[in-house]
């Protein structure tokens, strides 16, 4: 049996280790958190197919990794670089655009004069400068990691890897961490329940619905003709996020664009495939994927995601809801914890 002053040893020696392999792990930790919250949101459907595949995880679990590259992490660098590009390309055509004689430009003028703003001086100095900016931060992100070719080999290698055992280990590992825990059975388990809805509900109701918005409102540009459907598309999906705005935002003022540009029918159909499809996706896409189960106000989502990209660049899109996370798992823990003593109380109270 360890004395008092063995466990201090110990336990002094265990935060040491574990500082050590923190900055050990400290320049992998974006593969391993990606890989992390990906596996974590997999999960359900790794079950379902190992329990097809007759138990064989090992198998299920490499048929959903290469699932998720295919369809998540590959056209996420295709699309940020497309993303970058349309940024420039919106700005030329824009200033283009304004010192001609076109629709655009009589639009402008019109807008100026109803408004009594200069639109086209508030146009170059306060809206283009900023996508400007946008481009300009996509790009550099790109560039830095395109640049570590050898790194992002390694860090690519890492989060495929991070993925396939937690989604073969992933139980193990839970009950491992379970019985490292200071607190209660029962407590353990409402927290990781708590934790894997909240999660849950900040990666796949909040930012997968606005993803899907942004993705259905990109297509409306396409479909109907319109320029820089990437770009617009990335921006709904943000925009998905504030509470009481969402694609009206953009759908509204580019119906009246296109209106004023002599093209009624188009502005028409725009504004009835924005109304029906994509501003009722929201509402269809949250209740199935999350149900009644906890929900995290999108507000706060979207604060968290502002906050990350401003600490930690590009993947502050991740940390930032990961970290939203995290803090709201813990706070519904303890509610249910303190409704759980208050039941107890009122329980021995009666008897």
């Amino acid at each position: 049996m360890f004395t008092k002053e063995s466990n201090l040893f110990l336990m002094i020696l265990l935060l040491i280790s574990l500082g050590l392999i923190v900055v050990l792990l400290s320049g992998f930790a974006t593969p391993l958190v990606l890989g992390a919250i990906l596996a974590t949101i997999s999960y359900t459907p790794y079950k379902r197919l190992a329990e097809k595949l007759k138990g064989r995880k090992s198998l299920a679990s490499l048929i959903v990794v290469i699932i998720i590259v295919l369809i998540i992490i590959l056209p996420f660098f295709g699309v940020m670089t497309l993303l970058a590009n349309e940024a420039f390309d919106l700005i030329r055509s824009i200033r283009i655009e304004l010192g001609s004689d076109s629709p655009f430009a009589t639009v402008t003028e019109t807008l100026s004069k109803y408004l009594n703003i200069d639109a086209r001086v508030f146009l170059e100095n306060q809206i283009l400068p900023n996508v400007n900016r946008l481009g300009t931060f996509i790009s550099s992100q790109i560039s830095q990691i395109i640049s570590a070719s050898g790194r992002l080999a390694i860090g690519f290698f890492l989060l495929v890897m991070t993925i396939f055992y937690l989604l073969r280990d992933g139980e193990q590992f839970a009950t491992f961490l379970k019985r490292l825990s200071p607190l209660q059975k029962k407590d353990d388990a409402l927290l990781f329940d708590i934790f894997r809805q909240t999660g849950k509900a900040v990666f796949v109701g909040n930012i997968i619905s606005a993803i899907a918005q942004g993705l259905l409102g990109g297509l409306g540009f396409v479909i109907f003709g319109l320029p820089s459907p990437i770009f617009w598309g990335t921006v709904i999906a943000f925009i998905s996020l504030i509470p009481l705005l969402g694609p009206y935002v953009i759908s509204v003022p580019a119906t009246i664009l296109i209106f004023l540009t002599g093209k009624p029918f188009i502005a028409l159909g725009f504004l009835l495939y924005n109304t029906l499809i994509v501003s009722t996706a929201d509402n269809v896409i949250k209740p199935k994927l999350i149900g009644d189960k906890i929900k995290v106000h999108p507000l706060f989502i979207l604060l968290a995601i502002l906050g990350g990209l401003k600490m930690f660049g590009i993947i502050g899109i991740v940390y930032g809801p990961l970290v939203a996370a995290i803090f709201m798992s813990l706070v519904h823990t303890f509610e249910k914890n303190a409704e759980r003593k208050k039941q107890q109380q009122l329980t021995e109270a009666k008897s």
